[in-house]
């Protein structure tokens, strides 16, 4: 047991005291020799049993003279089957050393030294049960295990620093490539400031240029206006000229013949009066309504909704009074028109054969017939003696924004989306005339009273002039700033109104061309306007759920609204006499206002 107590602090004491245990070995190899050289006799031994023992002496040399056995064999092969396998790892044991005082105590284990071991025990006692909890003052400090953690934190020192020092060469690279960066930016930033300057400088000039020229632009503006008038009154002038002469002509070739010879005529009079087609009225006819004074309404602002009536599942977009009798008739989305009496709001006549939302609505001058229009691409004349649908118009491409009579009740026009406005004879129930020039829908649409020119108004900003006969636009009016949404003449001809999506409102005086005056009723559109038969008030369907009212006589005097309408008012119309005024909204109801 002592040695191998001996042995094992032996293998884990420092290397420092080798010298000192080899001293040791060589003493106690001189204690007991015998013990320290290996036994080659089998010494005899005092057994129980009556056999004769003799010792005997073996040599290396007779261990192969007995034969293998068949369990040496599997033994060979399994050493060989070992040899040939992988070395087996084996794990590592780190060892320390044993402390001074163990060391000692082992030491005088192992020489026999036992007087000397109890005295050393005694003293060692006896000293630390004199410190009284200061005992660690006698340990000896371990060099060896303070060298091994002073060596690994130095390991671990280098390494770190090391890797400080990678870090600090990466950064520097960074450092240098964000400051090659940051120069070629600043250059760069100094470039476009220099670009800055110079382009602020050019516009600075054009900008000085432009203003120059505006002038002449207005200039160039009104020449064009005037030579647009001028050309459009040549036009007119051409074409009755050409009449006159063709008349002239025929006359004197039936004097020279003695037979009746058919009137000459120019291209297009040959188109117009095809077998079945209506002969376009007079040119020169006048205005009946010209020399009439009519009085003028009640203040229009006082007036309040005296009738509510809800008729419709959904917003109903356009509404129109009977030239003679006390109705009106509704449009609405849901695809129905309806006829009602006025003011009690009694449902006359309904139908629904459009396919989609019906957008426009308008009577007969003489109240016989009624005229729609459909988002199902379709203009339709109802009959009201046989109450039902006479004829179809299916020339739109896209639905169709609005509708309306000639003062003849022989024509009617229609406008839509496809950017067109048409002009439909009803006797010959086909398309006389296609108006296109605008650039995008056109909303709205009128005639001009006792005349044969149609007024258009368009999504692409603009209101224009058209003679339906040749197909030409004679006129067109610029100032709004947003899609035109209506467009309204008043009956003697003298001012035309028309409205758009920013809520302005302009008025024209057709003879000059030019604006008259300028409402601002936004932000919100203004979707109707309607002029009094006096031209005395003007009433405009806001957005806002208001109709506002404009003095047209007195322009200093500010416009004013009334309210009743839950949701946007989408058009508004007085009535002939100027008694009262109707008007239909988003709210799915129309109102009677006097």
């Amino acid at each position: 047991y002592q040695r191998r107590v001996f042995f094992f602090f032996f293998f884990f004491f420092r290397p420092s005291l080798y010298p000192f245990l080899t001293l040791m070995t060589d003493i106690e190899e001189e204690i007991d020799p015998v013990r320290s050289e290996p036994a080659q006799i089998v010494e005899e031994e005092d057994l129980d049993d009556d056999f004769d023992y003799h010792s005997v002496e073996l040599s290396s040399d007779d261990e192969q003279e007995f034969p293998e056995t068949f369990q040496d064999a599997l033994r060979t092969v399994e050493l060989d089957r070992q040899k040939e396998m992988p070395p087996e790892i084996k794990p590592v044991v780190s060892r320390q050393p044993e402390v001074i005082d163990d060391f000692i105590r082992n030491f005088l284990v192992k020489v026999g030294l036992t007087r000397t071991l109890e005295s050393f025990e005694t003293e060692w006692y006896e000293k630390r049960t004199q410190l009284n909890g200061e005992a660690d003052k006698l340990l000896v400090p371990d060099a060896y295990q303070q060298n091994s953690q002073l060596e690994g934190e130095l390991m671990l020192t280098k390494e770190e620093l090391q890797r400080t020092k990678a870090l600090a060469d990466k950064a520097k690279s960074a450092w240098e490539k964000l400051k090659k960066e940051r120069d070629f930016h600043k250059a760069g930033h100094n470039r476009v400031v220099q670009e800055k300057a110079k382009l602020t400088k050019d516009i600075k000039r054009l900008q000085a240029q432009c203003t120059k020229y505006d002038p002449l632009i207005a200039e160039l503006r009104h020449k064009y206006e005037a030579a647009m008038k001028q050309k459009m009154l040549v036009v007119l002038d051409r074409d009755k000229l050409v009449l006159k002469l063709a008349a002239m002509e025929n006359t004197v070739k039936e004097l020279e013949s003695g037979k009746p010879v058919e009137p000459a005529m120019t291209k297009s009079s040959k188109k117009q009066s095809s077998p079945g087609d209506t002969a376009w009225p007079a040119e020169d006819r006048p205005n009946p309504l010209a020399g009439v004074h009519f009085k003028p309404p009640s203040n229009p602002s006082t007036w309040g909704p005296r009738q509510t009536h809800r008729g419709h599942s959904m917003s109903v977009s356009s509404i129109a009074l009977h030239p003679t009798n006390p109705n009106c008739a509704t449009a609405s989305d849901d695809k129905s028109w309806k006829l009602w009496t006025v003011p009690e709001g009694e449902l006359v006549m309904s139908s629904v054969d459009h396919k989609d939302w019906i957008s426009c609505i308008d009577f007969h001058p003489r109240g016989t017939h009624l005229a729609t229009g459909s988002g199902d691409h379709t203009v339709k004349v109802w009959d009201f003696v046989k109450a039902k649908c006479a004829v179809t118009f299916k020339d739109h491409s896209q639905g169709v924004w609005g509708v309306g009579f000639h003062d003849t009740g022989d024509f009617l026009a229609s406008c839509g989306l496809d950017q067109t406005a048409r002009l439909w004879d009803l006797h010959s129930l086909k398309c006389r005339s296609t108006l296109r020039g605008h650039v995008d829908s056109v909303n709205g649409l009128c005639f001009k009273p006792f005349s044969n020119l149609l007024l258009t108004c368009s999504g692409d900003k603009t209101v224009s002039l058209w003679d339906p006969r040749t197909a030409y636009c004679t006129q067109t009016y610029f100032g709004h700033d947003n899609a035109c949404n209506a467009v309204s003449i008043a009956p003697r001809g003298e001012l035309i109104v028309s409205t758009d999506a920013d809520g302005k409102v302009i008025l024209w005086d057709p003879r000059t061309v030019k604006a008259l005056q300028t409402l601002d009723c936004g932000p919100h559109p203004a979707n109707g306007v309607s002029i009094d038969r006096t031209g005395s008030f003007l009433a405009i369907a806001s957005d806002d759920g208001t109709i506002k009212l404009h003095n047209l006589v007195d322009d200093k005097e500010p416009l004013r609204s009334i309210r009743g309408h839950e949701d946007a008012v989408l058009q508004v119309v007085f009535d002939k006499a100027g008694s009262f005024l109707v008007s239909c909204g988003s709210d799915a109801t129309w109102r009677f206002w006097g």
